[in-house]
């Protein structure tokens, strides 16, 4: 049974968390051996504007750099519940890619996750945990 899952890894790249008035924490993403990613990020309930951009940077602990054209339009304080994707062709870019989300000062601020599904790999996934999974079942 063939799945998706033998060309793409998913790296959660933003815990689900509550930020106001701040940059979420975030980690980075290495995207050797893949040619595409998309980031997805999950707006839960806001009730502050919410920004999001992606950096890239050839070293995971480099000064990182804005990708241009990678900025999603704001979402507004009353935008719940909103899911949106920004997709970058990997060849010819920097190695390591991280998101950069920033909410406005709310009352609560904004729950947010986030992911960078990387696909078209060059080799498939060995595993689910490969593939940025703690499980797969396969039925």
């Amino acid at each position: 049974m063939h799945t998706i899952f033998e060309s793409m890894k998913i790296v959660a790249v933003c815990q689900p968390q509550l930020k106001d008035n701040g940059a979420a924490t975030v980690t980075y993403c290495d995207t050797k051996g893949f040619n595409h990613a998309t980031f997805i990020l999950n707006a839960g309930t806001i009730d502050a504007v919410l920004d999001a951009k992606l950096t890239e940077c050839d070293t995971y602990n480099g000064q990182y750099a804005d990708i241009a054209g990678a900025a999603i339009t704001q979402i507004a304080a009353n935008g719940d519940d909103r899911i949106v994707a920004i997709e970058v062709k990997l060849t010819g870019r920097k190695r390591f890619l991280q998101p950069v989300i920033t909410s406005g000062d709310g009352v609560n601020g904004a729950l947010v996750a986030a992911n960078i599904i990387l696909s078209r790999a060059e080799a498939s996934p060995a595993n689910a945990a490969a593939a940025g999974l703690a499980e797969l079942l396969k039925v």
